[in-house]
């Protein structure tokens, strides 16, 4: 394929082979996250349904900030079952965190070397 032949950034592509294309990578890639439950540190909206969510009782949420942290891993150690480092080098955690199972992700809160792990309460939670 001849160098001249590929798009400028920003300019819009026109042929049907790659917009077909294109839209099977963001369909497939929006099946995982939904599929996976897990929240990506660099999208708030994404994995709001994990498998926590069945469960009684008050629950403190997990927020993660893309722009501070660094994926150093502290937090992954810490807290497995919360946070996780993929392949990739994407984060993905858990948004929500039983009372009872806390004391690992305040650990991984304490040992963030970025500070970038912010726990609060559900708005109208037990």
């Amino acid at each position: 394929m001849d160098v001249a032949a590929l798009p400028l950034p920003g300019t819009q592509v026109t042929h049907p082979e790659l917009l077909l294309a294109s839209a099977v990578v963001l369909a497939a890639t929006a099946i995982f996250w939904v599929a996976t439950g897990r929240r990506r540190a660099d999208d708030p909206s994404a994995g709001r349904g994990d498998r926590r969510r069945f469960r009684r009782g008050p629950y403190v949420t997990v927020n993660v900030d893309p722009i501070r942290c660094a994926r150093f891993g502290y937090c992954e150690h810490e807290a497995p079952d919360v946070f996780q480092i993929r392949r990739e080098g994407r984060l993905t955690y858990e948004d929500r965190v039983p009372v009872d199972e806390i004391e690992p992700v305040i650990r991984a809160v304490e040992v963030c070397p970025a500070r970038a792990i912010v726990l609060g309460k559900i708005p109208g939670g037990e």
